[in-house]
């Protein structure tokens, strides 16, 4: 007991900010926000509880250091891969960056899942008084990349505005994500199928933005 309190006693602030944190995204992903407690995520991190409100001030802004800012990191590596795009100016090398991008989303969001579920049950429980930042930011930062690269791919068109359809593709991922186990159900396909069918019909589902290309 003596050597595990001399070892806790020589730890850096930002070694015990870390250890809070990753604690507090494995109880988070396994539990939730209401059924975590500060007292199992401290005792996962090996420190006390005061020390968690010390640094982070409440469960909920623990939640937001450790659920959103993981999230966020994660999605802006998602963004700057969408810049294949902009050179992807040939239908063959579009609809391969396209596929390539939508599976490279949908690999994010199935990884994260019970983060995002955990997310959307915390706020559902009101467990934030204000909106957020963090993931909300870059979100809004994907859908205006998105966004800025359709509109210069064709930057006059009568299909869907690039604004609705960067949102409705990203939708239509999350949902087959989210309700994975509903929508397909052990035997209906295997795990390559599901991610090849959803990407080529994101792709397909782009060129409504493009009604040139459906009848070119």
């Amino acid at each position: 007991m003596r050597d595990e309190l001399k070892k806790r006693k020589y730890r850096s602030t930002d070694e015990i900010i870390t250890r809070i944190r990753e604690a507090a995204l494995v109880e988070f992903k396994a539990n939730g926000f209401e059924r975590s407690t500060t007292a199992s995520i401290a005792k996962r991190a090996g420190v006390t509880e005061p020390q968690i409100f010390r640094h982070f001030g409440s469960k909920a802004k623990l939640f937001r250091s450790a659920i959103f800012e993981t999230l966020s990191e994660q999605l802006d590596e998602i963004s700057k891969e969408f810049h294949w795009e902009e050179t992807g100016l040939m239908d063959s090398r579009r609809k391969t960056g396209s596929l390539r991008h939508t599976e490279r989303l949908q690999a994010f969001l199935l990884e994260n899942s019970d983060l995002i579920k955990s997310l959307f049950i915390a706020n559902a429980y009101g467990a934030f008084e204000a909106p957020q930042v963090g993931v909300d930011d870059s979100l809004a930062n994907y859908f205006q990349l998105g966004t800025s690269i359709m509109e210069r791919q064709s930057p006059a068109t009568e299909g869907v505005p690039p604004r609705i359809m960067v949102r409705v593709s990203f939708g239509a991922i999350l949902g087959c994500v989210l309700f994975r186990e509903w929508l397909f159900p052990s035997g209906v396909a295997s795990e390559d199928e599901i991610m090849h069918g959803i990407s080529q019909f994101v792709f397909s589902g782009l060129d409504a933005s493009h009604p040139e290309r459906r009848t070119a």
